[in-house]
């Protein structure tokens, strides 16, 4: 039995969920290719709206577990676009 099966370590990834409406439903904006990154950035699909945004983190089935496991979302963070910062 190798390590990886013992310790499957950063298999999945960190899951990116928005909304338009505090609380959900969330729309996947896309999922990290694994576990190991510090910071992420991405661009919310409209320039004009709040969003709410919630992470998720996957662990991938592996030795010790034949399934896919999703954690409870993250506290809601609220972004969006102030007028005075979008430049024409």
């Amino acid at each position: 039995m190798d390590a990886d099966t013992v310790f499957p370590g950063p298999r999945g990834g960190y899951r990116v969920l928005y909304s338009n409406v505090s609380g959900g439903p969330y729309t996947l904006y896309g999922t990290t290719a694994d576990k190991s990154l510090s910071q992420l950035k991405f661009i919310l699909p409209g320039s004009k709206s709040i969003y709410y945004i919630v992470f998720q983190m996957r662990t991938k089935s592996h030795g010790n577990n034949k399934n896919v496991v999703d954690s409870e979302y993250s506290t809601e963070i609220k972004a969006g676009w102030k007028k005075s910062h979008i430049r024409r």
